[in-house]
């Protein structure tokens, strides 16, 4: 159901989300499109944080720096991104 109320002399149209879509847009950080399965876009989402740390321990939950960390540290397999950029550069010039 679609609701529209007027603040400070502005109208704005809003949404009540239901779980499923609250469950959907958790991850998110910052704003996205919102696309159906044919790929056209049906609007745009900007989620809303109280303050920097409450953005700080939404993205904790999605990613581990101590993880991170030891991974850049122990695993040495790959390529540098000199390496990576040259092989770009290659690509482009049909080498």
């Amino acid at each position: 159901m679609i609701y529209t109320v007027a603040s400070e002399g502005k109208i704005m149209n809003h949404m009540t989300a239901d779980q499923p879509l609250l469950d959907r847009l958790a991850g998110v950080m910052g704003p996205v499109e919102i696309r159906d399965a044919d790929g056209k876009v049906l609007g745009r989402y900007t989620p809303v944080f109280a303050d920097e740390k409450e953005v700080h321990e939404r993205a904790a939950k999605y990613f581990d720096l101590a993880e991170a960390e030891r991974i850049a540290a122990t695993e040495r397999e790959g390529y540098s991104i000199e390496e990576v950029m040259q092989h770009l550069h290659s690509l482009e010039k049909g080498e």
